[in-house]
Parts: C-alpha cells; structure tokens; sequence
C-alpha cells in the first residue's frame, strides 16, 4: 500500500471506530482513557505543589507539566494511530486466502450502501461500514460502474472498491414471463443471449445433480426459474443465469412464505407445484386466490384436482387442445390429475409471485368446481349439478367460438 493510500485508510479508519464495536478499538480506547487519566493526575499533583519529586520547585513543576502532557498526547497518538492501522488492515484484508472469483453484478443507479451490503452478504468483503466509508473519503462511492465484475474473494477490500469503479461488462435486459415450463424458459434465453445456448439451459435445469448443488429437493429445476426481468452479462454462461434465476426465487420466498407453507402441512415443494397449476388455470389475478381455494378443498377432501394444465404438461399434443379428449384424460402419468389423487411430483410450470402468494393464502370461498368461461374468467360451483350446468354452458361457448373461428378463416 502507497503512503497516501495508508493515511486515506487510517482517516477512514479512525470514522469507522465509532461505528464498530469490536474488541481492538475498545481496547485502544480504554488504553487512552487510562493514559489520559494518569497524566491529569500527575498535572494536579504538580500544580498543587504536592512533592511528587524531591526537587519540586515551581519552574521544574512548570517544566513538568509540559513534559507530561507532551508525553501523554504523544502516547495517545501513538496507541490510536496503532489502534487504528491494526483496525483498518483487518478490515481491508481478505476473507480468504483461497482464491474463488464471484460475479457482481451492479445495476444502474445502485448506491453504495446497497453495493456494501450485498458485498458483505456474499461473503467478499468484511464490513459494508468499512466499505462505505472507503469510498467516502475519496468519492468514489458515487462512481460505481454498473455492470457485471469479477470479484475474488482473496482480495483486499481497497481492491475490490477499484475494481468496481472500471467498467463492468455489458448488461442485457431479459423478461421471462410467469407460466412458462424449462424448455420455454431456455428458449428465451437462448433467444435473448448471445453466449447461451437454449439446449444446455435445458440439460442443466433437467440435471437432478445440478439441482441437488442448489439446494433443491427436485429431480430438476421445472419451477424454480423464477420469472421476472433480469440484467444479464454478456458473457454469462448458462451455468451462471440459472444460479441467478434461483437465487431470485430464493430471496422472493420469504421465512414469512416458508413458515406458512409449514402452517398448511405443505412443503415448499408442494406450495410452488400448486402455484404452478393456479398459474396455468388462472388468466387474471384476480381469480387466483379462488382458484387455490378450490384446490385446496378438493385435496383436503381426497378429490381428483382434475386439472387440465397437468395434463397438457405431459404430452406436446395435448398442449395445443383448447379441449381436452377422453383418450388424454387417460394418459398414465403421475402428472395427471385426471387419474391420480393429490398433487402431481413436481411444478409443471414456473409460477409468479402472485400465484405462490395464493396458494400460500387461499381465498376463504367453498367453492368446489370451477369451468372456464373461454372470456379469461371462470364460473365457479359449490356443488355438482351446478358444475354440470356450467359446463355445458362452457362447451356450447367453446362451440360456437370455434365456429366463428371457422367463418372468419373461410372469408380471409
């Protein structure tokens, strides 16, 4: 470190020791308390004319007392300015000797607390408080370049905050909307990154293993891609997206939501797979709170959930039917909830935040059926004949739709 570089640390330093409460500046303080102390004592002694010597006349008194406030001011800046540089080398050094590059990413408008915070949770740096007021002093704080770093953890903070002041690499915006399965998901990736390619987004989202290092208990990933609008570096590997895709669903999902899930009995697990089918079957959010009820109901009650959104998930065929046949309703698969009671294995899509809310906290209506009203809406039903009902309704606006369909394609 540079001779400047050590006093514009000591000054931050020096800041930072009202701000941390850990044993080495408690000790240099009470060092100079004492040293403080004994000097004032020995000053009153002297200024009494008490005979803390045996040639205590006036002049050497004087004398004396200057030698001994000298002497303490020296002392004390001496133990603070030790005090200080053992702080600020602590809190400057690594936190690994073990080399292990992360990516940082800084979005544009990021502010320094947030950088420090988010630097210090991912474990590449000691203090945010030591970090901040770095950057302080010398302005940098306000010169973070947004973008994507590489961030190695055996790097001393002073570092890393040079490191975030270059140019990062390249951000690309990428939208994945709520809904869509892992080959859909891989393919907006492929679609909107250079550098990915869809197929090994997903062999990796299928990977039980690469699951497994995530933290998963699924066989694969189908679920845990959380939709939303990411900032993507453009040389990010496939790898690299998908880890940042469930750390978002990780950090959407609450203790509050976990602790919920257990008050159900549910599993997360459990509570993303019914979100996953409230997301498919709803199309306004308003209904998704009722449609989870409806769930809910049928599962407390042993009931078929009988959700065709499960089975369309099995097979490419049945996906593209409007109207599900006798002949799919019978395929064998634990995803079908045509033929299998309780929930299917796993997600069969990658839910919203507002679909897992909803599962999470049903609506409190009995209803027990529910048919689509081909309009985005749904007709709901307490008991079976009413269920009929509407679902003769249903088909006849399903009919008459298509037909109209027909016409229309015959005059273009």
């Amino acid at each position: 470190m540079q001779g400047s570089g050590f006093f514009k640390m000591a000054a931050a330093t020096a800041l930072s020791l009202l701000w941390i409460l850990i044993l080495t500046p408690l000790l240099a303080v009470f060092r100079l308390l004492l040293l403080f102390v004994v000097a004032l004592h020995r000053v009153r002694l002297l200024l009494a004319g008490d005979p803390v010597s045996s040639e205590g006349t006036g002049i050497v008194n004087k004398r004396r007392v200057w030698v001994w406030g000298l002497g303490a001011g020296v002392i004390s800046v001496a133990v603070g300015g030790v005090a200080a540089t053992l702080v600020s080398n602590h809190l400057n050094s690594p936190v690994s000797d073990v080399a292990n590059l992360s990516s940082f990413q800084i979005d544009n408008g990021m502010t320094a607390l947030t950088v420090s915070k988010r630097l210090e949770s991912m474990g590449l740096i000691r203090s945010a408080t030591f970090f901040r007021l770095r950057a302080r002093y010398d302005g940098s704080g306000q010169n973070l370049r947004a973008g994507i770093h590489e961030i190695d953890q055996s790097w001393p903070t002073d570092r890393i905050l040079s490191q975030l002041l270059k140019g990062g690499a390249i951000l690309h915006r990428v939208t994945v909307r709520e809904g869509l399965t892992i080959p859909e998901t891989a393919g907006v990736l492929g679609n909107s990154l250079k550098n990915i390619d869809s197929a090994e987004v997903a062999d990796l989202a299928f990977d039980s293993l690469f699951s497994s290092s995530l933290g998963s208990d699924s066989a694969s990933l189908e679920g845990y891609l959380f939709p939303d609008t990411y900032s993507f570096g453009e040389h990010m590997s496939a790898k690299q997206v998908i880890v940042r895709m469930v750390e978002r669903f990780d950090a959407i999902v609450t203790q509050e939501w976990r602790a919920q899930a257990d008050s159900l009995g549910m599993s997360v697990h459990q509570v993303l797979t019914l979100a996953s089918i409230v997301e498919k079957e709803a199309q306004t959010t308003g209904e998704k709170a009722i449609i989870s009820q409806v769930f809910h109901t049928r599962l407390e009650r042993n009931m078929l959930l009988g959700s065709d959104p499960t089975v369309k998930y099995i097979t490419a065929t049945a996906r593209k039917k409007q109207w599900l046949s006798t002949r799919d309703v019978t395929i064998d698969s634990p995803y079908n909830t045509y033929l299998y009671e309780g929930l299917p294995p796993g997600p069969i899509c990658s839910p919203g935040a507002e679909a897992i809310e909803a599962a999470l906290w049903p609506d409190s209506t009995d209803y027990v059926y529910f048919v689509a009203n081909w309009d985005g809406t749904h007709t709901f039903s307490r008991t079976l004949r009413q269920h009929n009902r509407a679902k003769k309704k249903s088909r006849r606006i399903y009919l008459e739709m298509r037909r109209a369909q027909r016409r229309t394609a015959a005059k273009g």
